[in-house]
C-alpha cells in the first residue's frame, strides 16, 4: 500500500518556471493568493449528487478523471490492485463497472487511461502494451485494437472525429517526446512534439491536457501552461507560482536526476512532499470564463502522506486567482472547499468529488445548509467513511 500510496503521489508532481517569453507578458497564477470569494457567487448553477454506494461500484484509492457523455458518468478509479471504470447516471445512481482484469480478449493486465470517442460514442481503454479496447456506452467488449507505433500515453484526449491527442512519458519510447496526435482508427502516431523539459518524464501530473471549444491547453514540467492547439508551436499562456520552497525542491530533484537511483528518487520525492516543501500540480480544466489547476499537497508537515487535494481558480475576465481554501462553500455551509478533486469538465460545466469530514459536529454544520435536497441530507445524516464521495457539479 506504501508504495502505491508513494506511486500515486510521484506521478502527480510538477515543476519549475522558465519560459522563452519574459515573464511580465504572462499572467501568473499565485498559489498563495489571499482573494476571498464564496463558491455561490462564483457559479451560479450548482448542483450536487451523491454517487450510490454499491459494493461493485465503490471508489477506492484515487479517482483519476471523470468522463460525461449520454447522461452517463465514468470515473477512472484505482483500486488496490489495478483500475476500472465505473458508471453512473446523472442522479448518482450506479449503473456498471467495466473491471476486466485478466488475459482474455477483453481483458486487459493494465489500465493507464480511458476516454470517450464522442463519433463512434464509445469508450476507449488504454491498456498494457498499446492495446486499446473498446466498449460501447453500456460496458459490452467491441474490439480490441494493437497499435504499430511505440508509445506510453498517460492521458488522451479526444480532439476531432478522426484525431486525440496523447500526453506520451517522454522517457520512456519515442523518447524526449511527450505530445503526440493519434489516429483515432488505427491509434497509430501522426505528429510528435518534442518535450521542452526532462521533468515531463520524471514528474508528471495526471491530467495535463486541457481541450476547451478550439483552444488546446497543456501544462508543461516548467509550471508553464502553453496553448498547444497545434502541437508544432507552444505559445506560452500562463505561469503558475507554487512558491519559493517548492522551485528550491525541484532544483534538488534536478540535480539529483542523472546520479540518484530510483529508490533514492523516491526517498528524495517523499521527504519534499510530507514535510509541504513540494506540491504537485494534479489536474486542468478550462471552460469560458474559468482555468481551474488541481493539485495536492501533504495536509500538514510530517513523516506520513496525509494528502488534501485543493484547487485554484482563475478568472480570465478579471484576471484573478482564487484558491479553494479561501472560497467559502457556502452550498454546505463549510468555510472553505475542503478537500475536493476537480477530474472532469463537460459543456462548460467543471465535475469535482468532494468527500464530507464525517466527524458529528461536521455532519451538523452540514445539515444546518439551506441548499440541500433531501436526498443529500440522507447521505449527509447516514454518512461515514465507506460512503462513495459526492459528486459537484458547477458552472
Amino acid at each position: 500500500m506504501y508504495k502505491k500510496s508513494l506511486y500515486c503521489i510521484i506521478i502527480l508532481l510538477l515543476s519549475i518556471n522558465c519560459t522563452r517569453q519574459k515573464k511580465s507578458d504572462i499572467p501568473i497564477i499565485e498559489v498563495s493568493t489571499d482573494n476571498k470569494a464564496i463558491f455561490s457567487e462564483l457559479f451560479k448553477e450548482i448542483t450536487i449528487v451523491p454517487l450510490e454506494t454499491n459494493t461493485s461500484g465503490l471508489l477506492g484509492l484515487l479517482a483519476y478523471r471523470i468522463e460525461v457523455f449520454k447522461d452517463k458518468l465514468f470515473i477512472l478509479n484505482q483500486l488496490a490492485s489495478h483500475k476500472n471504470v465505473l458508471c453512473f447516471d446523472s442522479s448518482g445512481r450506479f449503473l456498471f463497472a467495466i473491471d476486466k482484469l485478466g488475459l482474455g480478449p477483453d481483458e486487459y493486465t493494465g489500465l493507464s487511461d480511458f476516454f470517450i470517442d464522442r463519433k463512434r460514442e464509445n469508450l476507449i481503454l488504454n491498456t498494457e502494451n498499446n492495446r486499446y479496447i473498446r466498449f460501447d456506452l453500456l460496458g459490452h467488449f467491441l474490439e480490441k485494437i494493437h497499435t504499430d507505433s511505440v508509445y506510453f500515453a498517460r492521458q488522451m484526449c479526444y480532439l476531432n472525429d478522426s484525431t486525440a491527442l496523447a500526453f506520451n512519458d517522454q522517457s520512456t519510447l519515442p523518447k524526449g517526446i511527450d505530445l503526440l496526435n493519434i489516429n483515432l482508427n488505427t491509434f497509430n502516431i501522426e505528429k510528435t512534439s518534442v518535450a521542452r523539459s526532462v521533468l515531463s518524464g520524471f514528474l508528471t501530473p495526471q491530467l495535463p491536457i486541457s481541450v476547451y471549444s478550439k483552444q488546446v491547453l497543456f501544462y508543461d514540467a516548467t509550471d508553464t501552461i502553453y496553448d498547444v492547439s497545434d502541437i508544432s508551436k507552444r505559445i506560452a499562456k500562463y505561469l503558475v507560482n507554487f512558491g519559493r520552497n517548492h522551485k528550491k525542491s525541484i532544483k534538488t530533484i534536478v540535480q539529483g536526476i542523472s546520479n540518484s537511483t530510483d529508490n533514492e528518487l523516491l526517498g528524495q520525492f517523499k521527504s519534499l512532499f510530507t514535510s509541504k516543501q513540494l506540491m504537485s500540480m494534479f489536474t486542468l480544466f478550462e471552460n469560458s470564463r474559468f482555468l481551474v489547476i488541481g493539485y495536492a499537497e501533504n495536509s500538514v508537515p510530517a513523516k506520513d502522506f496525509k494528502v488534501k487535494n485543493s484547487f485554484l481558480l482563475y478568472d480570465k475576465r478579471d484576471q484573478k486567482t482564487y484558491n479553494s481554501a479561501n472560497i467559502a462553500f457556502d452550498v454546505l455551509n463549510l468555510p472553505n472547499m475542503g478537500n475536493i478533486s476537480i477530474l472532469g469538465k463537460y459543456d462548460e460545466a467543471f465535475y469535482a468529488l468532494f468527500t464530507p469530514d464525517w466527524v458529528p459536529k461536521n455532519k451538523e454544520k452540514i445539515l444546518q445548509s439551506k441548499n440541500l435536497s433531501e436526498e443529500v441530507k440522507r447521505y449527509i445524516k447516514e454518512g461515514n467513511d465507506e460512503n462513495n464521495p459526492l459528486l459537484i457539479i458547477f458552472k
